[in-house]
């Protein structure tokens, strides 16, 4: 198991959350690699966005806004024509492998869902 979080709002919460936490995951046979994680941290990274006492930092929030805005505006994701070229691109490395389906449009490749 990996990155997982047990927010509180005081010590003796987060110890019984963490405990409530430990029991559960004990009583499913999972296990923890003790380099893997740290205990009453006021700070920590988040998919790279650093967050502490409630409150994300502002680089990090200015970044996040700037990657909202790139991820809903255009090209958006759309459902493919029946007709039409499609483009297929694919990437692979030691551990993963990914592709991307586009179609041509009326100006350039976009990227589509297929239906």
């Amino acid at each position: 198991m990996d990155d997982f979080i047990i927010p509180a709002k005081t010590i003796k919460e987060l110890e019984e959350m963490t405990i409530r936490f430990l029991k559960i995951a004990e009583k499913h046979n999972l296990c923890f690699k003790r380099s893997k994680y740290n205990f009453n941290m006021e700070e920590i990274p988040i998919l790279g966005v650093v967050v502490g006492k409630g409150q994300i930092q502002m680089e990090q929030e200015r970044a996040f806004k700037e990657l909202k805005e790139k991820i809903t505006s255009q090209p958006v994701l759309a459902l493919s024509r029946k007709k039409g070229k499609f483009r297929v691109k694919t990437d692979a490395s030691g551990h993963a492998i990914g592709g991307v389906l586009s179609q041509v449009s009326q100006t350039s490749f976009s990227l589509y869902l297929h239906n």
